[in-house]
């Protein structure tokens, strides 16, 4: 009999944490609801601007002594996910831009590159149906450099807070600001 209390007490303990908190125990009846409830009376799309600051002094590997805005080129490849009120995808365009760094960073402290989606299209705009929707970006970067070394970076996530909360709501833009530490590793031709 006390080995049922032991398992069963860690699982309703667990249940009870859970179902005040996440959103994952809403049945599908009550999440429709809600996205029912925060649907916008006026759809409207804004265009997602993603701005990326990188500070001089970030190295790519402090062991090899390159600096990110020393790069010859600097691609981002990634993707921009418009999430929908349930929190799953329903729109998705892929970021994939270069810039010369080292020239356009020349004499800078730092340099803000904006990221771009790949061609035909030159903004990010997504229609925004709901309250609760919100935007995910994920991205990495490619430095190469004119010794011919190139190192790749880690994968950068980051979501916005949910279409409501946005303090520029009335905008029809937003932009999304990312800078982070990175880890890279030399990638071998």
């Amino acid at each position: 009999m006390k080995k049922i209390y032991i398992i069963l007490f860690p699982l309703m303990l667990l249940l009870l944490i859970c179902e005040s908190s996440c959103e994952l125990f809403l049945s599908n009846e009550e999440a429709d609801k809600r996205c029912k409830e925060n649907e916008l009376s006026v759809f409207m799309d804004k265009i997602i601007v993603i701005n990326y600051q990188i500070l001089r002094g970030q190295n790519v590997l402090p062991s090899y002594g390159y600096e990110v805005l020393n790069a010859s080129r600097l691609t981002f490849i990634g993707s921009v996910r418009k999430m929908d009120c349930h929190a799953e995808e329903a729109d998705n365009m892929n970021i994939n831009c270069s810039a010369q760094a080292g020239l356009l960073a020349i004499g800078k402290n730092q340099y803000t590159f904006t990221l771009l989606p790949e061609l035909p299209a030159n903004k990010f705009i997504f229609m925004f149906y709901n309250d609760l929707e919100y935007i995910s970006v994920q991205v990495s970067m490619r430095a190469e450099f004119a010794d011919g070394k190139v190192f790749e970076s880690s994968e950068i996530y980051s979501n916005t807070n949910r279409l409501k909360y946005w303090t520029d709501y009335s905008g029809s833009s937003y932009t999304i600001n990312l800078n982070a530490t990175l880890t890279w590793k030399q990638v071998i031709p």
